[in-house]
């Protein structure tokens, strides 16, 4: 038996698949629910990309037929991807799912498909010929267009909120936002190139032989693939819970006996114990330290400090830092291993929060003022 070019690409495209989809079950308490998700996607992936391979070699009537069911998977694709992220990024008391609503295109298109098993071959070229199934085709091509702008929009939407809270709960950068928001850019592409074709097809009746239907979900299967992979080296996200979304603490959350005490403890945890120096340390631990609720530290934070948890810690460490630096541990040491040392994680997030609060970059703060030997620190923690 001889294998041809062809035959070497399908197999290799259907096996990267599956062994994604594998995998990815096999990784640890890594987020675990929204790989579930995602292996799913990835087989989706794996049988869209063999249905167009084969199509574009076998031109048979059976594979059309098979194809047909195929198509169906352009609803599909949104309401997942939507629920893969989801998890990733939010806490549930248990996994979320998608309500019925979200399947109902799929449904329909599933009465479609079996209907369409029931006509013969020459029915078919009648139906073609007659204008009645391009109708059809219109029909469905708009409506899975319209679900991926849908669930890409709401994919902005869930990044937004994420990005909201984060950093009312965390004090360390994660960079999914940036991850999400480049998938976003690329599936935007996808969808343009889509729009292109079904516009060019249907009015214009001209088809591209590059930017057409066929080719733009052949790229976002593959494109899924890449997803994939880097989800066998994404580390645990930090998910925040789902009621930060849907909640608001009230103005008259705490007594002032309560804030107070808070306040005492607060600042026992950030001048005498460090909280600040652990680089994953997040709202729930400092709450937990200190005897109270996330929610109590959260509206503390907000409300009486006028400052996000992520605003609070960091002020800490760029303290901590600047001190450091008074007492000339930058000239035996970088200023990167001075930001790690009080507990920044990235180059990026100590940069970015250096600039935020002392209104400057590292560098030009040590060359234009610990170089004029200015010994007072800024207060930037009471």
């Amino acid at each position: 038996m001889s294998f041809s070019l062809f035959d070497i690409l399908l197999i290799v495209i259907v096996s990267q698949g599956l062994f994604l989809a594998i995998v990815l079950q096999l990784i640890p308490k890594r987020n675990k629910t929204a790989n579930n998700v995602l292996s799913v996607i990835l087989l989706i992936a794996s049988v869209i990309c063999a249905g167009r391979v084969l199509a574009y070699k076998y031109n048979s009537f059976l594979i059309l037929r098979i194809g047909t069911l195929i198509d169906g998977t352009i609803y599909l694709f949104g309401p997942l991807l939507y629920l893969y992220f989801r998890r990733l990024l939010f806490r549930d008391k248990e996994a979320y799912k998608l309500s019925f609503k979200h399947y109902i295109l799929i449904c329909l298109f599933g009465i479609y498909a079996v209907w369409t098993f029931t006509l013969s071959q020459d029915e078919i070229k009648t139906n073609l010929n007659n204008g009645d199934l391009r109708k059809l085709f219109l029909l469905i091509e708009l409506t899975g267009l319209c679900s991926m702008l849908f669930y890409t929009y709401k994919l902005t939407q869930l990044t937004s909120t994420y990005k909201k809270y984060e950093q009312s709960q965390i004090a360390y950068n994660q960079n999914i936002t940036n991850y999400i928001k480049r998938i976003i850019i690329a599936i935007s592409i996808f969808i343009s190139i889509w729009v292109f074709s079904f516009v060019s097809g249907y009015i214009f009746r001209y088809y591209h032989p590059l930017f057409n239907y066929n080719m733009m979900w052949l790229s976002i299967s593959i494109f899924m693939y890449f997803i994939g992979f880097y989800s066998l080296t994404q580390p645990e996200i930090f998910r925040l819970p789902i009621k930060l979304t849907v909640r608001k603490a009230a103005r008259d959350r705490m007594s002032e006996r309560d804030i107070e005490d808070l306040k005492s403890k607060l600042i026992v945890a950030m001048n005498k114990e460090n909280l600040y120096l652990k680089p994953n340390l997040s709202l729930s631990m400092l709450a937990t330290y200190a005897n109270t609720s996330s929610n109590n530290l959260s509206w503390y934070l907000n409300k009486i400090e006028n400052k996000t948890f992520y605003r609070f810690i960091n002020e800490h460490r760029i303290n901590a830092f600047i001190k450091k630096v008074q007492n000339n541990e930058h000239q035996e040491k970088t200023l990167l291993a001075l930001a790690f040392e009080v507990g920044f994680n990235t180059k990026s997030t100590f940069n970015k929060s250096f600039r935020t609060i002392v209104n400057d970059t590292p560098v030009n703060y040590i060359k234009n003022t610990i170089s004029k030997n200015k010994s007072d620190s800024i207060q930037l923690v009471d």
